[in-house]
């Protein structure tokens, strides 16, 4: 499949802007505002998902009526035939072009489609599913008129390549994000419980993934002084294993609003 040299240099020129952000909201506002250099849309959203109850929460919209999001919660959803023809694949797709999904002269009679898609300028509908493992954590949709045409192929296949470097870049920065919490947690922690310097060192290292032997190396430390500083961390936070501990430094961080 063919693509255009001079797309492929704007295509190159935008993964580097996108691979320079460094905070969520950045990278979704660049994300959207580059796409529509690479590929022009009418409007769209993104929209984060509630990792519990695997729900779309409040998108973040271009061009579009931030309401429409309660019209579909309250009761489009129910009749979204393609989204439920999307996420009946397994695994669930990375890109969908609804072109492909449904049969237009059968879906015009759709609720959802005709009494909110069309009338909104959501005639040609796109789709890349942010993923982890198997998990939906974030989409991205964009939308065409009847009047622009669909989705090309060779635009398809430009976001296909794209969507590797979005789930990097969106991973990253979620990562990022989680340690600034623990980070935040951890000062707190130590206040609150009275950790010494070292038992707060170790705090730290558990926090971001290492084990008691990894602890010990980069502390200079034996395992066995790693376990007594385990074991005082675990006395004065009243709690009784690593995933405990953790869930406690979880929810002070959520308490103070990090």
């Amino acid at each position: 499949m063919h693509i255009p040299l001079y797309s492929v240099q704007s295509y190159n020129e935008s993964l580097y802007i996108l691979h320079q952000c460094t905070g969520l909201d950045e990278f979704i506002a660049q994300t959207m505002a580059e796409l529509r250099k690479l590929i022009p849309y009418e409007n769209g959203a993104y929209f984060p998902v509630d990792l519990a109850s695997g729900q779309f929460e409040a998108p973040y919209n271009v061009d579009l009526d931030n309401r429409l999001f309660q019209d579909y919660r309250d009761y489009y959803w129910q009749h979204d035939e393609y989204r439920t023809a999307v996420f009946s694949q397994q695994p669930i797709p990375c890109i969908d072009r609804a072109s492909d999904y449904m049969r237009f002269d059968e879906w015009q009679n759709n609720e959802h489609r005709a009494d909110f898609l069309i009338p909104n300028n959501m005639f040609y509908l796109v789709g890349v599913q942010l993923l982890q493992g198997n998990n939906l954590i974030g989409e991205i949709t964009l939308h065409r008129t009847q009047a622009q045409g669909d989705f090309r192929d060779s635009e398809v296949q430009m976001l296909t390549m794209l969507s590797s470097h979005l789930q990097l870049i969106f991973s990253r920065i979620k990562k990022n994000e989680s340690c600034d919490k623990a980070i935040f947690s951890l000062s707190d922690m130590c206040r609150r419980y009275g950790l010494t310097m070292r038992e707060a060192e170790i705090l730290k290292l558990l926090t971001f993934g290492n084990n008691n032997k990894q602890i010990s190396e980069q502390l200079g430390i034996s395992g066995e002084t790693v376990k007594s500083h385990l074991h005082n961390v675990f006395c004065k936070t009243k709690t009784s294993s690593r995933v405990e501990l953790l869930s406690t430094m979880l929810a002070q961080a959520v308490d103070n609003g990090a």
